[in-house]
């Protein structure tokens, strides 16, 4: 176990928590990914479907381009191989005629891991984003009174 399981950083700014994650500099974030001539156009579509997320939580800059290229492939690999076991079943004919497991279970198995543990780096696992370092809004700033604020400006128009 690693502990306690970590809080909701609005959770934290409601209770007047002092632990609050100090803001650093922003990293430069990727807005154009360049992929190699090789890499599987299944991949793209993924990697181009989750980037604006990243991008917006402040979890991916340009120094993580090789993490996010290996989670496409990771990615690309796994369905490749799902696809081929719905295709030629898990057990195949092997040496002598006797049945074994196909090996594209263990590409499967493995592709899976490999995957999983790049999402939980990525913040892309529902647990992983609670311990994940993001950007998140000024704690200074109470939601409430900019509520309040603009509740009293509309009623004095």
């Amino acid at each position: 176990m690693r502990g306690r399981k970590p809080k909701n950083p609005d959770l934290k700014i409601l209770q007047g928590s002092r632990n609050l994650i100090p803001e650093h500099e922003k990293p430069k974030p990727i807005f154009n990914i360049d992929f190699p001539s090789w890499f599987p156009q299944q991949a793209r579509e993924y990697i181009l479907s989750i980037k604006d997320d990243l991008i917006h939580r402040g979890i991916i800059a340009e120094i993580d381009r090789a993490g996010i290229l290996a989670l496409g492939m990771c990615y690309h690999r796994m369905v490749e191989a799902e696809r081929i076991l719905l295709k030629e079943g898990v057990m195949i004919r092997g040496y002598r005629n006797s049945k074994i497991k196909h090996p594209a279970c263990m590409v499967l198995k493995q592709s899976e891991g490999q995957y999983y543990k790049w999402c939980e780096q990525f913040g892309l696992t529902p647990a992983s984003r609670q311990r994940l370092r993001t950007i998140r809004p000024n704690p200074k700033i109470n939601k409430y009174d900019e509520w309040k604020k603009r509740k009293n400006k509309e009623n004095e128009e």
